[in-house]
């Protein structure tokens, strides 16, 4: 048998040398191209999630939008039922502008609420209070060209503006 030399244990040891040393450039490479790939998926997967958030927020969003619409259709179904289309009710326009007493105002107001058989659509209502000093009261007068002089009685100024829808027959 064959003693190998020194000159042979060294290319034995330097060819070895080598093949451990180009497995582990080769095992390197690869690890570090899994790595890659494993954060490239870590962000795909992050950016995943995130559309199936707002992909959730959508459906929850379109869910609550079908509860409405299902609660209106049934208000729609029940008012048609009790009669109550556009063209069942009748409009009579309000158009108030003058100075009325107290006593007056009150009794203005209160009519201007909803019943069972109207509704009044208010457009305006604005109420404005006369002075009650002498001074006060001869400067709003003549700032004021809407109260008239011959209506002693006048406490304040009402202006309504709206409609009276009341159900037809």
């Amino acid at each position: 048998m064959l003693a190998p030399s020194r000159v042979g244990k060294r290319w034995l040891l330097a060819l070895l040398t080598a093949i451990v040393v180009g497995c582990a450039f080769y095992s390197l490479y690869f690890t570090l191209a899994a790595y890659h790939m494993h954060i490239a998926e870590d962000g795909r997967l992050q950016s995943l999630q995130i559309y199936q958030k707002r992909v959730e927020q959508r459906v929850r969003a379109y869910d609550r939008y079908q509860q409405l619409s299902r609660a209106a259709q049934a208000v729609i179904a029940k008012a048609a039922q009790v009669g109550a289309n556009p063209g069942s009710w009748d409009r009579y326009q309000v158009n108030i502008d003058r100075p009325v007493s107290f006593a007056e105002l009150a009794e203005l107001v209160a009519q201007a609420e909803h019943g069972a058989a109207y509704y009044f659509k208010a457009q305006r209502l604005e109420v404005i209070v006369a002075a009650t000093n002498g001074a006060d009261q001869q400067q709003t007068a003549k700032e004021s060209s809407s109260i008239e002089p011959d209506n002693e009685g006048a406490e304040a100024l009402l202006m309504i503006q709206g409609a009276y829808l009341v159900r037809g027959r």
